[in-house]
């Protein structure tokens, strides 16, 4: 009887040990891994980016606001002032940036890069008063 369960003990003792290993964990591994990459491919799939007009290269906000409200508004006579005053403040930045070009290049590389800014917006402003005295007949 003693042997009878002693091998009955060591049948169970076999089976116990012969079940599934609940810590093996190579499929959670691999479930993990497999989520990971899920979020990676999240992270380096583009967001979506709703089409928008670019601006034209030359925009600047002030000259739009200048179109939009003075030169609507500008009597032919005022139109012809401010060609006189857009053309004598181009040339004086003209002679400032010839000015500039004198000194050495460290100096000037900051004052320069602000007078050409202030340059192409008084050319630009200046076109737009041409094209507005043309549309109105006073060239």
């Amino acid at each position: 009887m003693r042997t009878a369960a002693a091998l009955a003990l060591l049948t169970l003792a076999g089976c116990y040990y012969d079940r599934p290993n609940p810590w093996r964990t190579s499929g959670d591994v691999a479930d993990l891994q497999a989520k990971t990459e899920a979020d990676y491919a999240l992270l380096v799939n583009a967001t979506f980016q709703p089409p928008q007009a670019s601006p034209p290269r030359l925009y600047d906000a002030d000259l739009e606001a200048f179109r939009d409200t003075v030169l609507v508004s500008a009597s032919p006579a005022t139109l012809v002032d401010l060609r006189t005053q857009s053309a004598a403040k181009l040339a004086w930045l003209q002679a400032r940036q010839a000015d500039l070009l004198k000194q050495a290049e460290i100096e000037r590389r900051d004052q320069l890069r602000e007078v050409n800014d202030q340059i192409r917006v008084e050319w630009v402003r200046g076109k737009m008063i041409e094209g507005r005295l043309e549309a109105i007949g006073q060239r």
